[in-house]
Order: structure tokens, then C-alpha cells, then sequence
């Protein structure tokens, strides 16, 4: 799937929440929230070659997260 596809999905499901109505759809705080939510839980993992290091951010932990904001 190419990223372009997988942004329109992220959207997608945003919309089909708001449920019917006229809105204002902001495109761009959504992906503000995205980035928010990478810096909240990246984190770096070394990597065979020495020096380099990739970020990752941990998919449970991302789950967890949309639980705790359902909450509010």
C-alpha cells in the first residue's frame, strides 16, 4: 500500500467517525497529532551496522494510547 493510500485510510476512518453533519475538516491537525504522538513514543534501536541507529515506535503502545484518548 503506498503512503498516499494509507494517509487517505487515516482519514477515512477520521471522517467516518465524525458521523454525519457539515465540518470542517482539518487535514492538518490531524497530522499534527500524528507527529505528536511519534515524538511521545519513539524511541532509537541500534542496528547491526555500528553508529547507526533506527527510530521505532512501539505498536502496543500506540494501541494503548487510542484506549486512554476513547477515555477522555
Amino acid at each position: 500500500m503506498s503512503r498516499k493510500n494509507r494517509a487517505q485510510q487515516v482519514m477515512n476512518e477520521y471522517y467516518a467517525k465524525l458521523g454525519p453533519g457539515p465540518y470542517y475538516y482539518d487535514n492538518s491537525a490531524v497530522a499534527t497529532a500524528i507527529r505528536e504522538i511519534a515524538n511521545q513514543y519513539q524511541y532509537y534501536q541500534c542496528c547491526k551496522d555500528e553508529g547507526v541507529e533506527d527510530m521505532v515506535v512501539d505498536a502496543q503502545k500506540l494501541y494503548e494510547l487510542s484506549y486512554d484518548v476513547e477515555a477522555l
